[in-house]
């Protein structure tokens, strides 16, 4: 079993400051964290932007996995966005998970979405102090994560 969660911040920098507490929680053995990503909308641009918070890994599940579900969330209604979709929600992932991220990013805000297999959402919601709310979650059998997998050439975890 495996968890993706996105979390979203009232600031452009909000997603990035709460990256560092991610990373140090799993320094300390907190969590596991498989693969992170930040993504951040500066007030002045037309779309947000994206990062990697552990760049020295390689992607749990794969680059292109960030690619579709970042593409998905913020290039709905177009052909390439509904395949996408689709091979996001065999990966179980749906559009629940979707739309409470869209709805909860617009400029001057941001979120950190977290992968793994042992990410208790509890300890997170503490260590956030309340800065932060969960805005998607979906949790994902060995045989989704397979797919998406599959789908995105990401390793083992």
């Amino acid at each position: 079993m495996a968890t993706l969660s996105a979390w979203s911040f009232d600031t452009a920098s909000g997603a990035d400051q709460a990256g560092y507490v991610l990373d140090r929680l799993a320094k300390a053995g907190q969590l596991s964290v498989d693969d992170a990503v930040v993504v951040y909308w500066p007030g002045a641009s037309d779309a947000p932007r994206t990062q990697r918070q552990f760049d020295a890994r390689p992607p749990a599940i794969g680059e292109g996995f960030w690619q579709s579900l970042l593409g998905t969330i913020f290039d709905s209604g177009s052909a390439s966005s509904e395949a996408r979709a689709a091979t996001l929600t065999d990966g179980g992932i749906g559009a629940d998970f979707v739309d409470g991220v869209r709805r909860a990013l617009g400029p001057n805000s941001s979120a950190l979405f977290v992968f793994g297999r042992v990410v208790p959402t509890d300890v997170l919601r503490r260590a956030f102090h309340g800065e932060s709310v969960e805005v998607g979650r979906s949790d994902m059998s060995d045989a989704q994560v397979q797919t998406l997998r599959a789908a995105f050439n990401g390793r083992g975890v």
